[in-house]
């Protein structure tokens, strides 16, 4: 007997509850045959995968391209075999267009017409996996920015009480420089401590370069000494399975820069070269020559306008750069080394302080050819630079009375010494509370204050302050191992003159000075009483 009236209204009412959820989800719904045949789908099937129902029914899931992993299949038709359901399982499928695209599948057995039957349902999900790889990455970089910060912290405060450890070995050094005839043996020495102390300058620089809030000086420099220097550098700390060879044209062109930065841009090549080399070893090479373009030279995506360039070639030997990341490797904290090999920064600091330099960096790479970085700095053979050792001769004198505030009491003796020995009268102090009542007692006894900036009690700034409250015009200079409370400008916009960063050498104190005093007297002002 067939079914009853009642049953067959309860059938009929089924399948067209069926037909409406099915017809109506929004989620990708499909039957097919055991071999993947579809027999029916839906709109969502239709908007999910790109295959209208004409091109989709008749047709296998595998001939259409719709697994993206065979064995997101195999398990699918292994549980259902086993009489199993699955529930949710993420897999990744392939739309009509070629794109790959997430997904949560879940899959029964049905019986249609006699006849078993797969159903699978898909929600597409790739927008919420790409919205969360998102939000994971920019979680990921705030990480990053605040270990960057707490390591400007740290390097900071190191930066402060290393400066004001070398302030007094550097200012000895010079002075006993300026008391020993050049032809001294111990002449030979004072230089080594001072080019050794100027290196743990240069180092400081090198550690504050991300924590420095306000930009460092540029001046024209030589950069072969720099380059040789990081070279030498790199080779204490490259393993002898890769070879170092530098070919550093000697040049009397200069370019307008800090020393760290060009320090920072070799460094980081060489270090992205040694990465590359690092498992099988290789040769690095580093060349610097003049060159110059006489028209506009279109190089790569790079424009060099015409003038006179210093040339830097970084070349390794190692894998080199796949094509498709070749035009990502300056984005920050992209990085194709594995967790815990690099931060990603490294080339992306590099391409900052080429423009910021005005230059340009080109990178040519193949897979299996190794990869050269080509950085042009635009030069100016006009500009000259400091000697690294001071002419003693052209070190300004003058005369002038001088309030000295520091709470290191080395420097306050070291710098009192310097002074008096420039030819001014000093009154030290190592307290700003002493040294502001000092003032107060009589404010004409002062032509210029030399202040620390981070003091217990008050700040440089804080005293300069005080005792502009009392004479607005009085000539001021704060010096400052490391501060991020107050910048150069700052500085100058509290009325302060002058802004030096320790460890400062004898001349450019003593400059300083002058040039201060000089304008101290251009607008000389009457003490308030």
């Amino acid at each position: 007997a067939g079914p009853s009236r009642v049953e067959a209204d309860s059938l009929q009412e089924s399948e067209t509850r069926f037909r409406k959820i099915f017809e109506t989800s929004p989620d990708a719904i499909a039957i097919s045959r055991m071999d993947g045949t579809l027999v029916e789908v839906n709109e969502g099937f239709v908007l999910a995968t790109g295959y209208d129902r004409e091109t989709a029914i008749g047709r296998r899931t595998l001939d259409i391209g719709f697994w993206l992993d065979a064995e997101d299949r195999e398990l699918l038709l292994n549980k259902l075999q086993e009489n199993q359901i699955v529930n949710n399982h993420e897999m990744q499928f392939r739309n009509r267009n070629g794109s790959v695209r997430t997904g949560l599948i879940s899959a029964s057995m049905i019986n249609l017409k006699q006849e078993n039957r797969i159903l699978f349902m898909l929600r597409d999900i790739t927008e919420r996996k790409e919205a969360e790889a998102e939000k994971t990455e920019l979680e990921k970089r705030l990480r990053q920015a605040q270990k960057m910060e707490s390591i400007g912290t740290l390097a900071g405060g190191i930066a402060h009480d290393f400066n004001n450890i070398l302030f007094p070995i550097i200012g000895y050094t010079e002075m006993m420089m300026a008391d020993v005839p050049e032809e001294s043996p111990a002449m030979e020495s004072l230089e080594a401590i001072y080019q050794s102390a100027q290196r743990a300058r240069e180092l400081v620089w090198q550690i504050l370069t991300f924590s420095r809030q306000d930009d460092q000086d540029r001046q024209p420099i030589q950069v072969e000494p720099i380059i040789k220097e990081t070279i030498k550098l790199m080779r204490s700390t490259i393993p002898t399975t890769i070879e170092i060879r530098s070919e550093i044209f000697q040049s009397d062109q200069r370019i307008v820069a800090n020393p760290t930065q060009i320090h920072q841009i070799v460094l980081n090549l060489c270090t992205n070269a040694y990465h590359a080399m690092q498992a099988d070893g290789g040769l690095l090479e580093v060349y610097l020559i003049e060159e110059e373009l006489t028209s506009d030279q279109q190089m790569n995506d790079a424009l060099l306008y015409p003038g006179s360039y210093l040339k830097l070639s970084v070349r390794d030997t190692g894998k080199g750069i796949p094509a498709e990341v070749l035009h990502r490797i300056f984005e920050p904290y992209f990085t194709t080394k594995p967790p815990g090999k690099g931060t990603g920064l490294g080339l992306s600091v590099v391409h900052g302080i080429v423009k910021v330099l005005g230059g340009e960096i080109i990178v040519e790479s193949e897979p299996g050819s190794g990869t050269t970085f080509t950085v042009y700095l635009p030069s100016d053979p006009a500009e000259s630079v400091e000697d690294t050792l001071l002419d003693h001769q052209e070190t300004p004198t003058g005369h002038g009375r001088i309030l000295l505030v520091d709470d290191e009491k080395p420097i306050v003796l070291m710098a009192a010494k310097m002074l008096t020995r420039l030819g001014y009268q000093v009154t030290q102090e190592t307290d700003p509370d002493a040294a502001l009542a000092r003032f107060r007692e009589n404010p004409c006894d002062f032509d210029l204050l030399i202040t620390d900036m981070t003091m217990p009690k008050m700040t440089g700034a804080q005293l300069a302050g005080e005792i502009f409250a009392i004479r607005p015009a009085l000539p001021a200079i704060l010096c400052t191992g490391f501060s991020d409370r107050i910048s150069e400008k700052g500085a100058k916009a509290i009325g302060i003159g002058e802004y030096l960063m320790k460890p400062i050498s004898r001349r450019k104190l003593a400059e300083a000075v002058h040039r201060s005093l000089r304008t101290g007297d251009a607008t000389a002002d009457n003490p308030i009483n």
